[in-house]
């Protein structure tokens, strides 16, 4: 069950400050994380019935690392799972309404903690720039095709045509326009089409 309504997703924090407020609500991060991934668990169990369920906030590195006290973490869509052993958490399901509405606390409370402290600014990427960027670099005469857009972790996504000279080594302007773009605008997912411009003789 997603909690869409939960007014979390998409704010990004820092690591430090994240850390500090899952450890207040009693959210886990356990060893489902990554360098890029983490996830914070909030366990209920219902001792009667013996079912364990998991309120999970998600989130994803989009500057640093996790473990980073500075590393930036976009946080995604909180979730409730039923744990099922042994395999594993379903989401896809009905679940107690009483549960719900300690989860909603629970992501209430995770609300007005981020609130309080001082957010990291979204950073927004405009196309202007980014073609720019593209034409600063040797051989390229042209852009056409561009898009940009936000894939489902929350990082910035782009395809395009870019078009160089008849002479002008297609590999080499490749790379460095994907490490460009990394660099400058933080762009690191990208699909680039290098097409050469062909010479028109009289």
């Amino acid at each position: 069950m997603y909690f869409n309504d939960s007014g979390i997703d998409g704010k990004i924090v820092r690591f430090s400050d994240l850390e500090k407020i899952m450890y207040t609500l009693e959210m886990i991060r356990g060893g489902q994380w990554d360098w890029e991934r983490v996830t914070y668990d909030h366990k209920f169990e219902n001792r009667d019935t013996g079912d364990i369920y998991y309120l999970r906030v998600q989130g994803m590195a989009i500057k640093g690392e996790v473990e980073q006290s500075d590393a930036e973490i976009q946080l995604k869509t909180p979730i409730l799972g039923h744990h099922y052993y042994p395999h594993g958490v379903e989401y896809d399901e009905e679940f107690p309404e009483v549960l719900i509405r300690k989860c909603n606390d629970k992501l209430g409370q995770l609300k007005e903690l981020l609130d309080e402290i001082e957010m990291v600014p979204e950073q927004s990427v405009e196309i202007s720039d980014v073609t720019q960027l593209l034409l600063n670099i040797q051989g390229v005469e042209n852009v056409s095709d561009l898009h940009l857009w936000k894939n489902d972790s929350g990082e910035n996504t782009l395809s395009c045509h870019v078009f160089i000279g008849p002479d002008s080594d297609s590999e080499q302007v490749l790379r460095e326009a994907e490490q460009r773009l990394n660099e400058a605008l933080g762009i690191s997912h990208t699909t680039i089409q290098i097409e050469h411009n062909e010479i028109i003789s009289n």
